[in-house]
């Protein structure tokens, strides 16, 4: 990048999730200024974070919180977003740059990243967990779900819960997830949990050897937990309609038609060209918002003619 702007965003330049995570740090160390990584999230240009450096901002620092507020302003019914198997929701951080400005959106990350309580126990207490974060900002539906990955699963047997509490799912998302995860299927085994842990760190640009260390060490175990967990996922039957992000230059391929018997409503399939691991990319991300954004603006057109 040539120049930058006080006014360009962050994100649309290429930062992304821990990305945020080494800049910060880099500021407070280098120039002493005690700057929060949610600023960065709700105001993520110079001007904005120089505003919030002016103001004092010494709020609660939410970027690990369980739930995440990545653009909580807008008055529809928000988007909350689960995590991977990497247990942050950062990865969706880029998806509000394509999403109507009065659409709220949320991220839901694995307890345990940023001191935030003990890590999960099981897939059903994660799962119930989460309904309860989403529920303390919108206690009713209709409810919007988007999940990458094993944030799918979630995503899904969420969706199926809410069902039984009597509760409307409106939009249920899927970024190229599986409905089983054991040996057969391919998805990565406990005992290689420290490689994508690895992975994560260099696809994010951490330093493991000094301030990036304590938060590799969290996300590794973070991960570790979430392997061991998945493999108590057994799909649900959800009643509605499902949208299914499928990466197109992964190896294999997900068979979409697995999810036909725990899906009663059609499932509308869109290919990104890209591998699983890299759609929470800015070109995968443009297109995945895209289509949430019709799709939402179909919804809110909807309820406008109730």
């Amino acid at each position: 990048i040539d120049r930058v702007g006080r006014h360009d965003n962050f994100f649309m330049l290429g930062g992304h999730s821990l990305l945020a995570v080494k800049m910060v740090g880099q500021v407070r160390s280098r120039l002493g200024l005690n700057i929060q990584l949610h600023s960065l999230f709700e105001g993520p240009t110079i001007a904005a974070i120089a505003s919030r450096i002016v103001q004092s901002d010494v709020k609660h620092d939410t970027a690990f919180d369980v739930l995440l507020p990545l653009k909580p302003q807008g008055c529809r019914p928000p988007l909350f977003c689960i995590h991977s198997v990497f247990g942050f929701g950062w990865s969706y951080v880029a998806l509000s740059q394509h999403l109507h400005p009065d659409q709220p959106l949320y991220a839901l990350q694995s307890r345990g990243i940023g001191g935030n309580g003990e890590l999960a126990k099981t897939f059903d207490g994660m799962v119930q967990d989460y309904i309860s974060q989403i529920q303390w900002v919108q206690p009713k539906g209709p409810y919007h779900l988007l999940g990458w990955s094993f944030g799918g699963s979630i995503a899904h047997t969420m969706a199926a819960q809410l069902e039984k509490q009597g509760e409307k799912v409106s939009l249920l998302a899927l970024m190229d997830s599986i409905t089983t995860y054991s040996a057969a299927s391919g998805d990565v085994d406990v005992d290689d949990a420290d490689i994508y842990a690895e992975h994560f760190a260099q696809s994010n640009t951490i330093n493991t050897q000094d301030e990036g260390k304590a938060l590799w060490i969290k996300a590794r175990d973070v991960v570790r937990n979430n392997v061991v967990i998945s493999k108590q996922f057994s799909p649900s039957i959800y009643s509605g309609d499902m949208i299914f992000f499928q990466a197109t230059e992964s190896n294999p391929v997900i068979d979409v038609s697995t999810w036909e018997p725990f899906t009663q409503g059609a499932i509308t399939k869109h290919q990104v060209e890209c591998a699983h691991l890299e759609m929470d990319k800015s070109k995968p991300m443009e297109l995945i918002g895209r289509v949430l954004e019709t799709k939402l603006e179909e919804l809110h057109q909807q309820n406008l003619d109730i």
